[in-house]
């Protein structure tokens, strides 16, 4: 009432009598005696424009007859846009989008390399000394991986993969990563000839928020994973 300057809650309950307004909800009253009428936001937006329309010579049956009692469309029309918010969602998914496309480029001309090299080398990418590497780690109680880029191949333990990425995070030259105990055992005689793998990388990071705080990674079902604070 006081937004509209009106002086007399009779005007509204006219308004709302008259379908120029929907009719409030009755609530308890905030002092918590007796009730009060409440609209939602968007009605004193609507209140505006019904009084400039009485304003300019048009009853409360003219308007309710123009805007319709479609309460529910009517408050879409008076709903906030927030362009700032709404321009930052856009920006961030074209962001998202060209990083999509960065990343395609990337694994496309990174799996050329790779398929040139083995096109042309004069040796198999895949030497008796890998395997004899592989077998070695595995004896030794560690879970190899084949590395494989476009420049060399090579069997190491698991752990390390993580270690080198966290000393590389300007690394441009990516690299594939093949699991190589699965296929190793798939032989009988491998299996006679090692043990099964015994060491396992500790889930340890160090944070660098409150000066470097360590961290136990709690991992989760399809590589979801959380930080819990070392106590």
């Amino acid at each position: 009432m006081a937004e509209l300057k009106i002086k007399n809650v009779k005007t509204l309950t006219r308004w709302y009598q008259e379908r120029a307004i929907p009719e409030p909800q009755i609530e308890l009253h905030p002092c918590g005696i007796g009730r009060i009428a409440c609209w939602p936001d968007w009605v004193l937006d609507h209140g505006r424009v019904v009084k400039r329309l009485l304003g300019e010579g048009q009853t409360l049956k003219d308007i309710a007859g123009t805007f319709g009692t479609n309460w529910t469309a009517i408050s879409a029309r008076y709903r906030k846009y927030n362009f700032k918010r709404a321009s930052e969602i856009v920006d961030r998914q074209q962001l998202l989008l060209s990083i999509c496309d960065s990343i395609y480029a990337g694994v496309a001309k990174h799996l050329g390399d790779i398929k040139r090299r083995l096109d042309t080398t004069s040796f198999p990418p895949i030497t008796i000394q890998i395997v004899s590497q592989a077998l070695a780690l595995i004896d030794s109680g560690h879970n190899p991986v084949l590395i494989l880029s476009a420049e060399q191949t090579i069997a190491v333990p698991d752990f390390l993969i993580s270690l080198h990425l966290s000393k590389h995070f300007q690394a441009r030259d990516p690299f594939l990563v093949v699991p190589l105990f699965a296929i190793v055992m798939e032989h009988e005689a491998a299996i006679k000839m090692v043990k099964k793998p015994t060491t396992h990388p500790v889930d340890m990071v160090t944070t660098s928020e409150k000066g470097g705080v360590q961290k136990a990674v709690i991992v989760g079902a399809d590589w979801e994973f959380h930080l819990q604070e070392k106590a």
